[in-house]
């Protein structure tokens, strides 16, 4: 009877968990570096006959660009950040945040992870309301991944 398999199945630009042989029923874990996302299951189990249950592939991410809409202040130094993409696997499950942009070009403070998401006339557009933005950095990003990881997006937004 088999007793174990040999998890050195990682695949191409990825790492699985544990490595070596592991016991039938097993839980291994895949990883991908950066730059490459896990297609298919992210685990596996160690089977009965010695195989493992699947072995995914790590692909690499498409980068696309949001389009970032003007961020004009209020009167009370308040702002509408939005950004923009037509790609339609950008849904309501992707992962979008808005953060400043410190005067070094680092990503500062977070601004916002839950945008509000809409869909108009074929565009996507992800929305944080209301921002005060007084004594803040004049730029912000608009960063986000897809939901199942294989598409990215930023674009830079101007607080005028």
């Amino acid at each position: 009877a088999v007793v174990s398999t040999q998890s050195t199945g990682a695949p191409a630009n990825g790492l699985v968990e544990p490595e070596g042989e592991v016991e039938i029923g097993t839980t291994v874990f895949y990883n991908c570096e950066d730059d490459f996302y896990v297609k298919g299951e992210a685990t596996a189990e160690c089977q009965e006959d010695g195989t493992l249950s699947s072995i995914p592939t790590c692909q690499p991410i498409t980068e696309v660009q949001f389009t970032p809409l003007t961020a004009k202040k209020n009167k009370r130094n308040r702002v509408n950040l939005r950004c923009t993409i037509e790609d339609k696997s950008f849904n309501n499950k992707a992962n979008v945040a808005f953060n400043y942009i410190n005067e070094d070009g680092s990503i500062g403070a977070l601004i916002s992870n839950k945008p509000k998401y809409s869909l108009k006339q074929g565009k996507i557009t992800y929305t944080v309301g209301g921002v005060n933005v007084l004594g803040k950095p004049e730029t912000v990003l608009c960063a986000g991944v897809t939901a199942d990881g294989s598409k990215k997006a930023i674009a830079v937004i101007t607080i005028t």
